[in-house]
């Protein structure tokens, strides 16, 4: 009798045993579920927030490159206009000077000692020494004209040589030939002092011929030849040339 009322006692808590297990398990398999999709679910979102945020990641990308082409862009424009502006600085200063020298001149009083500053800043001095002496073959007399030049402000011209050319005369020639061979001394002259006007950036240059006053050997025939030769410059070169005699006592 006891041993099956045990039994019986043992199988009814076996019963609830099993409803115990198949109520936790059935919970377990619910649990299980929402978790499989509440993870789906986020996964899902994930997935959406990735590719959105790849996208926003890409055209960021296509600003950044658009903006460094464009910085580059805008930097050389910045550089061309600055070398423009300058240049047109160099330009509109060297217009302001011309400006102010023309006004002055317009405007000459002979008391405005401005107007000569102005005409010496923009003058290059050309000196010719004229030293006379007698070949000793032909005993024709010549002039040998040294050639000093200065810019303005240089104080001594005398250490600005440049070099040198020589007047001779032929007093066996007609005066027919004489004329031709004065005409090739011009030319002469005029290939020398060109040679040292060639690099010249003056607008106005300045002859100063210089001789001995008592100098039987230096004629008018010598101041016509370099006179000539100056008037050819001013032509070749388009530039104000002015001539001065200057007897050296």
């Amino acid at each position: 009798m006891k041993k099956r009322q045990l039994i019986l006692d043992f199988t009814s808590l076996l019963d609830v045993i099993m409803i115990l297990l198949f109520v936790v398990i059935s919970n377990m398999s619910i649990a299980s579920l929402k978790v499989n999709e509440e993870a789906s679910q986020s996964a899902m979102e994930a997935g959406a927030q990735i590719d959105r945020l790849t996208g926003e990641k890409e055209d960021l990308l296509l600003q950044l490159e658009t903006l460094e082409k464009q910085s580059k862009e805008y930097e050389q424009a910045y550089m061309e206009a600055a070398s423009s502006l300058k240049e047109l600085e160099g330009t509109y200063t060297k217009l302001q000077e011309d400006y102010d020298y023309l006004k002055i001149v317009t405007d000459y009083d002979p008391d405005n000692t401005l107007v000569y500053e102005e005409a010496l800043k923009r003058m290059a001095k050309i000196v010719l020494i004229c030293e006379t002496g007698t070949d000793a073959a032909t005993g024709n007399p010549f002039v040998e004209v040294k050639i000093y030049r200065s810019s303005a402000g240089e104080a001594d011209v005398q250490q600005a040589y440049a070099e040198s050319f020589k007047i001779v005369y032929d007093f066996r020639l007609t005066k027919d030939e004489r004329i031709k061979f004065n005409a090739e001394q011009v030319i002469a002259v005029t290939k020398a002092l060109s040679g040292v006007l060639r690099d010249e950036v003056n607008n106005i240059i300045w002859f100063s011929v210089q001789y001995e006053y008592d100098d039987e050997n230096f004629s008018n025939t010598d101041l016509e030849i370099i006179s000539k030769a100056v008037e050819n410059l001013e032509r070749s070169f388009a530039k104000s040339c002015y001539v001065e005699e200057v007897k050296l006592y």
